[in-house]
């Protein structure tokens, strides 16, 4: 008699995870990920400097992820995330969900 038997694949409804996640576009010979939009920023102190960061939520993924400001630059979502800022306001919390920006090989 076996009293061995394998373990269920299909996940309770609390465990169900969203993990599925999209793998980057290919343009010329470089992977770029979809921004959805910049959440917010910080200043990260290093040595005796300090370097600007953003939170990135990318286009399919459930985890925001931080993302160093060089990497951003040039990005659409950068430039809607800091013109609030300019116009004379705070800043937004990211992008219309209409606008998407594409970054360069970041995940």
């Amino acid at each position: 008699m076996d009293l061995l038997r394998t373990a269920s694949t299909d996940p309770l409804d609390s465990q169900i995870t969203d993990d599925n996640q999209p793998g980057p576009v290919i343009v010329g010979d470089e992977e770029e990920y979809e921004i959805e939009r910049i959440l917010k920023d910080r200043t990260v102190r290093k040595g005796r400097g300090s370097r600007k960061q953003y939170l990135v939520k990318w286009t399919g993924y459930a985890e925001p992820t931080w993302e160093p400001a060089d990497a951003l630059q040039d990005t659409a979502a950068l430039e809607a995330y800091e013109r609030p800022l300019e116009e004379g306001g705070g800043y937004c919390d990211g992008l219309n969900p209409k606008e998407s920006s594409v970054l360069p090989n970041q995940r």
